[in-house]
């Protein structure tokens, strides 16, 4: 099964933090089928990120979009600790596309 994660947390080392989104987006642009999303508020510090991925039900499905976060941040120089995640903003099962 499919599942959109959604991370949200605060941007711990506001410097450079453009540029790298920016890297990580593109990161995560890459992997097939993951249809990520950025957004947030530079102004206040918060970042939310989803993206999709497969697994055999939601806890893996978490694990699996933390990895895939983590190593888009520390591709990008963020390093695991720019930001401090939260909480999970969404969990839900995507269909999977019509044969």
């Amino acid at each position: 099964m499919r599942y959109e994660i959604g991370l949200a947390g605060r941007i711990l080392r506001p410097e450079g933090a453009e540029a790298w989104l920016d890297e990580v987006m593109a990161s995560l642009a890459s992997l097939p089928r993951a249809d990520p999303a950025i957004g947030g508020s530079m102004a206040d510090g918060e970042i939310e990120i989803a993206i999709t991925v497969e697994g055999d039900g939601i806890e893996p499905a978490i694990t699996r979009a933390t990895s895939l976060v983590r190593d888009a941040m520390n591709s990008a120089g963020a390093g695991n600790d720019a930001v401090v995640w939260e909480r999970l903003v969404a969990t839900t099962a995507v269909a999977a596309p019509a044969r």
